[in-house]
């Protein structure tokens, strides 16, 4: 249904040059694995630009890379998630209704509800459960892999909650709503994804 939108003709170049010098936050990860996951609290943030990360996934050394300078994408994974296409090309709406998302029955959503989420070579999330509704994906480019828990298996996963904010009554009532009434809550979050033609491995992304 997504072959005829104008976002699957979007490039790293393109995008590197309409967002110029803005800069986004990168987390950073190990690609050999560990005997604990990787939680964002854990890991290391920069602030680089789309070019910077680009030209580092290319395999660039120098002043090009900026940030990622002491970085080899050898042993070093990176990644930017919850990037609002709204905020990151403010006023350019021929560019954002390259996202179709009526197509699939979400009347007036495009780029400006969209989210961007791109990654180099290996990187991923920790296993985490999506209490939205409903997720809608488009990858652009590379390989990306969902790893996805069975209903009958949800007894094997341990959900933690850490709770600093007022609305956990909330979250929980949207998780038990997912997993044990199953309803369809309508709120379509919409996320495209980058990757490198040669991605690894990688959980669901939110």
């Amino acid at each position: 249904m997504a072959t005829t939108w104008p976002a699957l003709g979007w490039t790293l170049e393109h995008l590197s040059e309409v967002t110029g010098e803005q800069r986004l936050q990168f987390r950073l990860g190990k690609m050999q694995p560990e005997k604990t996951p990787q939680f964002e609290t854990d890991c290391r943030y920069i602030l680089a630009t789309l070019h910077q990360f680009t030209r580092w996934c290319a395999g660039d050394h120098g002043e090009t890379v900026g940030p990622f300078l002491d970085l080899d994408p050898v042993d070093t994974w990176a990644y930017a998630d919850y990037k609002y296409l709204a905020v990151l090309f403010p006023g350019n709406h021929q560019f954002l209704q390259g996202l179709v998302w009526s197509d699939f029955g979400y009347l007036g959503r495009d780029g400006r509800q969209s989210t961007l989420w791109i990654g180099s070579d290996g990187a991923g999330t920790p296993c985490h459960q999506d209490t939205y509704g409903s997720n809608l994906v488009l990858q652009i480019q590379g390989r990306c892999v969902h790893y996805d828990f069975q209903r009958a298996k949800h007894s094997f996963v341990l959900v933690l909650f850490l709770c600093f904010v007022s609305c956990w009554r909330i979250g929980i009532l949207e998780v038990h709503q997912h997993w044990e009434c199953n309803l369809f809550m309508v709120l379509a979050i919409a996320h495209i994804i980058f990757m490198k033609d040669n991605m690894g491995s990688l959980t669901s992304t939110n």
